[in-house]
C-alpha cells in the first residue's frame, strides 16, 4: 500500500474511535434520563393513588380526608424497586412529600402531594 492509503486508514480509525466515544457518552446520558423518567412516572402514579386514598373513608382503609397515616401500601409503591428508592415524609392532614432517587444515583426528585394538586420541588 502507498503512503496515502496508510494515512486514510489511520484517519478512518481515528474517526471511528471518536464516533464510538461520542456514542458511549450519549448512551450514558440517555440511560440517566430514562431512569429519572421512570422514577417520575412511578411517583405520579403513586400520587394519583394517594389522592384516591385521601378521599376514601377511613372505614374502608382510606385516609378519611387526611394524609397523616399514609404508607407505601396505600399508594401501591415499594420503597425500593428496579427504578430507584422512595421515601414518604412530612405527612400531615393536607399533604405529604414523596421523594424518589433513581437507580443510577441521579438527583433526588421530590413531589409534594395535596388533595387536588401536585408540586415538584
Amino acid at each position: 500500500m502507498g503512503q496515502q492509503q496508510y494515512l486514510i486508514v489511520i484517519l478512518v480509525s481515528i474517526l471511528v474511535g471518536l464516533a464510538t466515544i461520542i456514542a458511549i457518552n450519549t448512551f450514558g446520558e440517555a440511560d440517566k434520563q430514562s431512569a429519572e423518567d421512570a422514577v417520575r412516572v412511578e411517583m405520579l402514579r403513586a400520587a394519583s393513588n394517594a389522592q384516591a386514598y385521601y378521599r376514601k373513608p377511613a372505614d374502608f382503609d382510606g385516609g378519611g380526608y387526611s394524609y397523616a397515616a399514609i404508607s407505601f401500601n396505600h399508594i401501591s409503591l415499594d420503597s425500593l424497586n428496579e427504578n430507584g428508592t422512595f421515601e414518604i415524609s412530612n405527612r400531615n392532614q393536607d399533604s405529604f412529600i414523596l421523594t424518589g432517587i433513581p437507580r443510577n444515583n441521579g438527583d433526588s426528585l421530590s413531589l409534594e402531594v395535596y388533595s387536588h394538586d401536585l408540586a415538584w420541588q
